[in-house]
């Protein structure tokens, strides 16, 4: 859709800024000195925004404080991410990909 492209690309020249400390906060528009985290919350699991908002709006997208690691099978007590790797960009398996596979699939901080 023409209409959020055009949103998101003005807010991200608006919003690029660069982060020196160690805690998790999502970024603040620097022309307004407000975080426009909360309002682009539907963007953090978009695929085409993903690093972005990783970046941008950590803490909003739930991002904070874990290492990144492929999860584990519990059943088997191995990660089966190698092994479904072709799924990480599947639109019906991405949400569940970068939940449980987030090194395989790219999706680090």
């Amino acid at each position: 859709d023409l209409s959020i492209m055009n949103s998101v690309f003005c807010f991200a020249v608006v919003f690029i800024s660069v982060v020196f400390c160690q805690t998790c906060v999502d970024l603040k528009n620097p022309t307004t000195g407000i975080s426009e985290c909360a309002a682009r919350r539907n963007l953090c699991n978009n695929p085409a925004y993903y690093s972005f908002m990783t970046t941008q709006c950590p803490r909003t997208c739930g991002r904070c404080g874990t290492a990144c690691v492929d999860l584990k099978n519990p059943r088997t007590g191995v990660s089966e991410c190698a092994q479904t790797a072709y799924l990480c960009n599947n639109p019906s398996y991405y949400s569940f990909m970068i939940t449980q596979c987030p090194k395989t699939c790219g999706r680090c901080p």
